[in-house]
């Protein structure tokens, strides 16, 4: 997110070059990028395994109480009881942080992407004397930018410092995976 004073700076001046891009569209045909959620599944499996083990322990922890409820002394009682909540509770946290660990590997491998995108923006404002490159970003099916000529657009240029192929029906191909 641009800061405001920035944004205002670059408005007070004349603007002589805009172009946009559609970032979304450059990171679904970026080789790799869409492998990102295979991976994360796999990561999500790995997680879920680790918790099936410390769940089933806890159903016998469980299933041990409910056995032998009514035969068990108060303190055996509070002692299982009390062993039951601590197990609760490390699954919880080991939930959380298999979670946190899912995330950060997920934020680290899309920034690369990410980084990459913006190198090229700089390098092309650079070469082409471009004032602003927008990306149209869509929310809810509207447009951030709602308008912009197709001489503005500077996808096959960003494609191409990129190296990566964008059909000519690019538009058409990424809303039919979007769909899916």
């Amino acid at each position: 997110m641009l800061p405001f004073c920035f944004i205002q700076k670059v408005l007070s001046q004349p603007i002589s070059k805009i172009g946009y891009v559609q970032t979304d569209v450059l990171l679904f045909f970026m080789p790799g990028y869409l492998s990102i959620n295979d991976s994360m599944k796999i990561w999500k499996e790995i997680a879920d395994q680790k918790l099936q083990v410390k769940q089933a322990y806890g159903k016998v922890k469980l299933q041990e109480y409910y056995n032998q409820e009514l035969l068990l002394r108060p303190a055996e009682k509070s002692k299982l009881e009390n062993e039951i909540f601590v197990l609760q509770k490390e699954i919880q946290q080991l939930l959380d942080i298999e979670q946190k660990k899912i995330e950060a590997k997920r934020s680290l491998w899309v920034f690369s992407y990410w980084k990459k995108i913006d190198s090229v923006a700089q390098i092309i404002a650079e070469e082409n004397k471009y004032q602003l490159i927008l990306n149209q970003v869509y929310t809810d099916g509207r447009a951030f930018m709602l308008y912009g000529p197709e001489s503005l657009n500077l996808m096959n240029t960003f494609a191409d410092k990129l190296r990566i192929s964008l059909p000519e029906n690019y538009m058409e191909v990424f809303r039919r995976y979007q769909k899916e």
